[in-house]
């Protein structure tokens, strides 16, 4: 641990309260306190200048005075010091701070999943060479609450007059309501498929898992698809609210891919990025958190499509299977399968799943068999593009019930 050692100029400080507590009651800054209803209290030590007290009902003063942690972690307030006088914690009253980090609109918060303190509080009665601000957290040192307990442990900074601060001391009733997130390693790209959904019609999902370590159910998610890693302009932005879900949750997304830009859809040969952020039911969310990119296939995979007859072939009748199936270019435009030279069809006429699928006919276009037997058959059509890196591949199934022959009948005379 860092030895705190620092200068003890009393001496160069011992009339700044009086001239602070003046400066306070003229400028109205009194009104602003709340004493009682803020949620930091107790003490911390400097070496130099004593005790700081960061709530009225800690030094028992008339002042109504105190600190607090807003919800979103930022500190507002006022402590005191019997030495230097009123210590603040609210932009308006001090100003930028002379360094990082600088927050634009406020001057510390607490970081409310580790506890880590950071920012700026400054002493008002700054002024002949000394600026008066208090860093809470460099490099080597910074102050830390126990989001279990509420206690502030380590120390601040503040310069050769301040010196360092001890704040082991103080404590908060602020409740540490960490923001939900997305499990880690969670957000991904569940699968791209581009067979079946329709023709020319591609689709990707896309899940992750909400978690929140307070167990607050997850009440709205959003989640964005962008050609461009800054979503400057996500072709696909959504917003799901009125959620009730419990921690954990894994969510899913779908998108359909298709060949010419539209709302909320995605196009073939483009790489894309994608985040989400989750939310809790107490307001607080994730952040946007970035899955793996992506990027789709260059044109649209076959449609494998076939007709078998209308009527239910006999044993051993010719049975034909008309094809409709349509292939893209690579610029997507349409045509017959059976027409594209980077096409190969197969046939399986008896699909059965345990023996996988068996190459009956290669034919392109229509084709024909027969059955031996009466049954129930299942018939796979498998389209493979190889234009496509790698090669696309489609299935499609029907089924065809064939039937015993009706019976032959011969006209016999009776005499």
């Amino acid at each position: 641990m860092i030895k705190k050692t620092s200068y003890s100029p009393i001496f160069l400080i011992a009339g700044l309260a009086l001239a602070s507590l003046a400066a306070f009651n003229f400028l109205g800054i009194k009104e602003a306190q709340t004493g009682a209803s803020d949620n930091v209290s107790g003490w911390a030590w400097s070496d130099n200048i004593g005790w700081i007290s960061f709530n009225n009902t800690t030094d028992g003063s008339g002042f109504n005075y105190g600190v607090n942690i807003n919800n979103d972690g930022i500190f507002s307030g006022y402590a005191w010091s019997d030495n230097i006088g009123w210590i603040s914690f609210n932009r308006p009253d001090t100003g930028a701070p002379p360094g990082s980090p600088d927050y634009g609109t406020y001057l510390a918060q607490v970081d409310l999943e580790n506890g880590q303190v950071s920012g700026w509080a400054r002493a008002l009665s700054y002024g002949g060479g000394w600026d008066g601000w208090i860093k809470l957290r460099d490099a080597n040192y910074g102050v830390y609450i126990d989001i279990v307990t509420g206690n502030f442990y380590d120390w601040a900074w503040g310069s050769d007059v301040v010196g360092w601060v001890n704040f082991d001391q103080v404590t908060t009733s602020f409740a540490f309501n960490r923001p939900p997130r997305v499990e880690t390693g969670s957000a991904q790209v569940e699968y791209q498929n581009y067979c079946g959904v329709a023709p020319e019609v591609g689709q990707v999902g896309f899940k992750w898992t909400y978690v929140d370590d307070d167990g607050d159910p997850e009440t709205r998610f959003e989640f964005q698809v962008d050609n461009n890693a800054d979503f400057s302009s996500p072709e696909v932005n959504r917003n799901f609210t009125g959620l009730n879900n419990p921690s954990p949750t894994t969510n899913t997304q779908q998108v359909f891919v298709i060949d010419s830009p539209q709302s909320d859809k995605i196009v073939y040969g483009q790489s894309y990025w994608w985040q989400v952020k989750v939310y809790d039911n107490q307001g607080n969310d994730s952040g946007w958190v970035s899955g793996p990119s992506f990027s789709t296939v260059s044109h649209a995979y076959p449609y494998p499509n076939f007709s078998p007859p209308a009527q239910s072939p006999s044993v051993n009748e010719s049975v034909l299977f008309t094809d409709n199936s349509k292939c893209y270019t690579a610029a997507n435009a349409e045509y017959d399968c059976k027409d594209g030279a980077d096409i190969q069809y197969a046939w399986d006429f008896n699909y059965i799943e345990a023996e996988g699928f068996t190459v009956d006919s290669t034919n392109k276009g229509d084709t024909t068999t027969s059955y031996p037997s009466a049954g129930s058959y299942k018939v796979r059509l498998r389209i493979t593009d190889s234009s496509l890196t790698p090669a696309g591949v489609c299935t499609t199934q029907r089924q065809v019930s064939v039937t015993l022959p009706l019976p032959e009948w011969q006209e016999i005379s009776p005499f």
